[in-house]
């Protein structure tokens, strides 16, 4: 941590600046006494992480950036992204963009990155699919909650892609809204022999990409949508492939949940509407049937 006083920059950058609270911010704008600081970050992610209970309802854990782009001062939106297959980018942008992203030029090459996740599998299915795990089942796991089923599949998928010789072991990630599912993939991607594919909770992802995402959304009880009530969790999560994206979930479950969150779950439900009339949605049977298992 920089010393007031002691640093003397003609400007400051913040990175990821969404990720950090008012305080850390000045605190750092007066030790370097710029004559400008360009905030740089993405208000429609996750926040700064506030633990307190009581910190984080008064507001401690809004970020400068945030204060700024409510108000009147200058904050201007980067509108062209590059990261994205158009398939995958097409949900966050009219989800949480108002439309207003474009796709460079360059995303529509994603198509020859994206991988045949599955065998057989073409077209845009191969960027952006939604497989309904119906068969998962959501488990307590201390705090935490974890979906044995689904982190199969994942494995499953992942090794089918690693081992068609389509993409390399760090090309490929597994994301989940849960650290005991987290913890579970990390386990049985090692037993796979898969140790350098990360699985990883959608917070720690945040600022991180991979070729390949395979996201595992574990709710399956119809009591709600966890952790995905948070919108901007969901964004994250569907913002970190660049080529293919496969989206793990048990679909009729966690449309009960969504209708028993109200106006929270919204953003979920216009997620499956808009893959279903995409028709970029598959049954986990017929996936388990292509990789040759039951």
């Amino acid at each position: 941590m920089a010393v007031p006083g002691k640093l003397q920059a003609g400007a400051v950058v913040v990175d990821e600046a969404g990720q950090a609270g008012e305080a850390e911010t000045l605190l750092a704008v007066r030790a370097a006494r710029p004559g400008c600081c360009l905030l740089v970050g993405d208000p429609a992610q996750l926040p700064a992480t506030v633990l307190s209970r009581t910190a984080g309802p008064q507001g401690l854990g809004r970020s400068l950036l945030e204060r700024v782009a409510a108000g009147r001062g200058g904050c201007a939106m980067l509108q062209r992204q590059y990261r994205m297959h158009p398939e995958i980018s097409r949900v966050p942008n009219r989800l949480f963009y108002e439309g207003r992203l474009q796709d460079a030029e360059a995303c529509w090459g994603r198509s020859e990155e994206s991988v045949q996740w599955m065998p057989n599998v073409d077209g845009a299915l191969r960027a952006m699919a939604l497989v309904d795990v119906a068969d998962g089942v959501e488990e307590p796991s201390g705090t935490s909650r974890r979906n044995e089923r689904e982190a199969e599949l994942a494995v499953r998928i992942a090794a089918h892609v690693w081992r068609s010789g389509q993409a390399l072991e760090k090309d490929i990630g597994v994301i989940t809204f849960y650290a005991a599912q987290a913890a579970l993939l990390q386990q049985k991607l090692k037993a796979a022999g898969l140790a350098g594919v990360k699985a990883a909770t959608v917070d720690s992802f945040q600022g991180s990409e991979n070729r390949v995402i395979i996201l595992s959304c574990v709710r399956a009880d119809g009591t709600g949508v966890g952790f995905l009530r948070d919108a901007r969790r969901l964004n994250v999560a569907l913002t970190r492939a660049q080529a293919t994206l496969v989206v793990l979930a048990n679909v009729a479950a966690l449309m009960r949940g969504v209708r028993d969150s109200g106006h929270h779950g919204e953003h979920v439900s216009h997620m499956v509407e808009d893959l279903r009339a995409r028709h970029l949605h598959v049954s986990s049977h017929d996936v388990w049937a292509q990789l040759g298992m039951t």
